[in-house]
Formats: C-alpha cells, structure tokens, sequence
C-alpha cells in the first residue's frame, strides 16, 4: 500500500477500493477517525474511491451488454483492458470460445492470447 499522510499523525492508503487508515507509528486502525476522513487528503480519497466505483459499475454494464448481444469481444480488445483491475475483475472465468475450443477466461497476455 502507498500511505499518505493525513492529519494528526494519521495516513491513509487504498486497499483495491477499500479506504485504510494507520498512525504513523504504523498501527493500523480498524475504522478511520473523523477528522481524518474530513481532512483535505481524507477528501481526495473518497472522490477517488466514488470514481473507482463509477468505473467498475461502468465496466460491469459494458460487460453485461456484450454477453446480452452476444456480441463477439476482440482479443485485441481484452489485452488493452485486462491490466485494469475493474475490467479484470469482470471478464475473469467468463466462458469463451477460441480457435473452436471451449474454455473459462484466466488470463490474457498484450499481445492478445487468452
């Protein structure tokens, strides 16, 4: 995790999309304080946190609507999206279909072969 400092001896990271927050002794806390979760950085945090969850909710959608039409995903596509945890999260273990042989989606590498 990357911790930022906050205010009163606290800092603050992102877990995936989850807020943490520890003393700069390096407790970490169980819940974040307040007048941490209001500071200025505390702010910053929960806007990226709201946009973080837009973009998953918006990679969800995406990926619904390509199974529904039953519309043919390009690998070259899915190279360029699989790095990004959201998109990953959503095509992970779909069943798929390449070269005529049937099988769940695990990985894809940049160059496009899953």
């Amino acid at each position: 995790l990357a911790w930022v400092p906050a205010i009163h001896g606290h800092e603050l990271a992102l877990d995936g999309t989850n807020l943490r927050c520890r003393k700069t002794n390096g407790q970490i806390l169980k819940s974040i304080p307040g007048a941490v979760r209001r500071s200025p950085v505390g702010e910053q945090f929960a806007a990226l946190q709201e946009q973080l969850a837009r973009h998953e909710k918006e990679c969800r959608a995406t990926v619904e609507s390509w199974l529904l039409c039953g519309i043919p995903v390009p690998t070259g596509l899915l190279a360029r999206v699989w790095p990004d945890p959201g998109w990953r999260t959503r095509l992970r273990h779909l069943v798929v279909r390449v070269d005529g042989r049937t099988g769940l989606l695990e990985k894809v590498s940049a160059e496009g072969r899953v």
